[in-house]
């Protein structure tokens, strides 16, 4: 099933899903109020573990996201500004048009 969602051609829904995995550490709040829910009982020490193993597989898989996109931009980024003949202009604005579609 396709989606009617438009990205603006500079962002990735690779980059969407990162940031989206590490807002996962923010919905972990939402547990702590089943601490506020059963006060004195024993489930109490259960909600601080998941809040705690939550939070840390949120941020450690975001961490693995993001530092893979990080490598895709870092990549464009180097190959955007490559100057090989040290002339000042990156050579991908001196490309011809037939070099620059293949």
């Amino acid at each position: 099933m396709g989606t009617r969602a438009r990205l603006n051609p500079d962002l990735a829904w690779a980059d969407v899903i990162a940031l989206a995995t590490l807002a996962g550490i923010g919905f972990t709040v939402a547990l702590l109020i089943g601490e506020l829910a059963f006060p004195g009982m024993a489930v109490g020490e259960h909600v601080k573990a998941a809040v705690l193993i939550a939070s840390l597989t949120a941020a450690l898989l975001a961490t693995v996201l993001l530092r893979r996109r990080n490598g895709v931009y870092r990549r464009l980024y180097e190959e955007e500004n490559l100057d090989e003949d040290a002339d000042g202009v990156p050579d991908i604005h001196q490309r011809s048009s037939d070099e620059q579609l293949s």
